[in-house]
């Protein structure tokens, strides 16, 4: 046997004692990575689910508003009172207000409780941001703008209160076209609680893309 021959004996000997002992790692990683795989796989099903359930109780709560006598009387009030003699009108000292001004600001505040409850739910991922984005955007960034120096009004007058409809704030700021680009770095306008653009679901694009997990 020659020199070189020798020598792929060799090292082809070496080769296979490498892999021989590799072969009792096989078992345990091929168990590791079956683990990985099946905790991804289980991951992205969870995923899912909590999305079509996100998307499902949405669409429940706001079904039920829709058809709730008491939201309805207070919108119906809402709109009036902006539509009529402001909101500015309710601020005043309780000896100073009418039995009028009481039932006005009572049924605004209502109104106002709806919709800082969906923040609210939007804030703790039970209600869906994008559903609500796009189905009552105008509404939120409308009312916010109607209702913003009332609302501040009432935080100033009662310390209490400080925290008055902060979530709506939160919302109604963030999905307002005109007044982000101030507030969120030049954004035309933007989630609260999602990593994609919102500016992409404006004028009439429903196109969906689940980032909100």
């Amino acid at each position: 046997m020659s020199e070189e021959q020798f020598l792929k004996a060799l090292e082809s000997l070496e080769i296979g004692g490498g892999a021989a002992s590799f072969y009792p790692w096989l078992s345990p990683l091929a168990i590791f990575l079956s683990a990985v795989f099946a905790f991804f796989a289980s991951w992205r099903a969870i995923n899912t689910q909590r999305r079509i359930a996100r998307k499902r109780a949405t669409l429940d709560v706001l079904f039920r508003l829709e058809s709730d006598a008491a939201f309805l009387k207070a919108a119906e009030v809402f709109q009036d009172v902006r539509d009529g003699r402001g909101f500015m009108s309710l601020v005043k000292d309780k000896k100073g207000k009418s039995n009028r001004d009481k039932e006005e600001e009572l049924y605004v505040d209502m109104y106002l409780n709806h919709l800082e409850l969906l923040c609210v739910g939007m804030s703790e991922d039970t209600i869906d941001e994008l559903f609500l984005f796009q189905y009552m955007r105008n509404t939120v960034v409308g009312d916010w703008r109607d209702v913003e120096d009332y609302v501040k009004d009432c935080r100033e007058r009662s310390p209490k209160n400080h925290r008055l409809f902060q979530k709506l704030e939160k919302f109604a700021t963030a999905w307002d076209r005109q007044r982000t680009g101030d507030i969120f770095d030049g954004s035309d306008c933007c989630f609260v609680t999602r990593k994609d653009d919102a500016s992409h679901y404006l004028d009439g694009n429903s196109e969906t893309r689940h980032t909100q997990d």
